[in-house]
Formats: structure tokens, sequence, C-alpha cells
């Protein structure tokens, strides 16, 4: 049996900088506080540190393969 290591890949604000997630596996993490969630699909968030719109899409088909689009919030 054969295993392939897991690409892991940060998500940050293309404004600021700021962690959002961090992609693995087809899924991302995504931390708050004391909460922690694994998503699969289309995430959408407002940066916590400068307000601008972050999107991030996943492909379960591809785990590494995602889309990032930043907009600056009004």
């Amino acid at each position: 049996m054969s295993t392939s290591p897991t690409t892991t890949r940060e998500w940050r604000c293309r404004s600021c900088g700021a962690l959002l997630g961090i992609a693995r596996g087809g899924e991302v993490e995504v931390r708050y506080k004391t909460a922690a969630y694994r998503v699969r699909g289309e995430l959408t968030t407002h940066c916590r540190r400068c307000g601008a719109l972050s999107r991030f899409v996943t492909d379960e088909r591809t785990p590494s393969t995602h889309d990032e689009v930043n907009e600056r919030a009004q």
C-alpha cells in the first residue's frame, strides 16, 4: 500500500497577510479562539485583522487545488 504525503498550504489574507486557515487533504481547517472547524467546499470570510473579504475553494478531487479571491470590505 502506497501513502502519499498530504500537501499543506496556508490560506492568508492578501491584504494584510493574516493566517485565515490551513488547507490539507481537500479540507481547510479554520480556528478561532477555542473552536476549530474542518470544512470542504467554498469558504468566504472577512479578515479579523483588516476586514478584507477572502474566499477559498477546495477541490475534493485534487486536494491541493484551490482558488483564492480577496476584495476590500466596504
